[in-house]
C-alpha cells in the first residue's frame, strides 16, 4: 500500500514536469495570412529607411552650395573625386549605424588609465 502511494506520487510528478517542460501542442490550426513584403520593403525595415546611393553623385560637390545643381553632376567625375564621395558616404552610412547600434564600451586602454584609489605618492613604501 506504501509503495503505489510513492509510486503514484512519482508518476504524478514525472508527469507534472512533462507537462511543465513539454506542454501539449495546442490544436493545429492555419496560421493567419501575413503580408508578403518585398524585398526593398524588407531592406527598408532594417535599414531604418536609410536610402544610400553610393553611386550617385552627391549635391555638395566641391564646395557647391547644397541645393543648387553644377556642371559638375552632368559630367563624369575623376576617379579621386569618385573615391572621396563614395568615401565621404561610408563615413556618413557607419556614423548613422554607430548611432543605431549604440555607445561602444570603454576599450582596456581607458581601465589602464584610471587613477588608483590611494593618490601614487601614498603607494610609495615608506623609508
Amino acid at each position: 500500500m506504501e509503495k503505489d502511494s510513492k509510486g503514484e506520487k512519482r508518476k504524478r510528478f514525472h508527469q507534472a514536469l512533462l507537462n511543465l517542460y513539454h506542454p501539449p501542442s495546442p490544436p493545429q490550426s492555419p496560421p493567419p495570412p501575413s503580408p508578403q513584403l518585398t524585398k526593398e520593403e524588407l531592406v527598408a525595415m532594417v535599414c531604418g529607411d536609410m536610402a544610400l546611393d553610393l553611386d550617385q553623385g552627391d549635391e555638395y560637390d566641391d564646395g557647391s552650395e547644397p541645393g543648387r545643381t553644377s556642371d559638375v553632376e552632368s559630367k563624369k567625375l575623376t576617379r579621386s573625386q569618385r573615391k572621396r564621395t563614395r568615401k565621404r558616404k561610408l563615413k556618413e552610412a557607419a556614423s548613422v549605424r554607430r548611432k543605431i547600434i549604440g555607445p561602444l564600451l570603454p576599450s582596456s586602454d581607458q581601465d589602464l588609465n584610471k587613477p588608483s584609489k590611494k593618490p601614487s605618492h601614498e603607494n610609495l613604501p615608506e623609508s
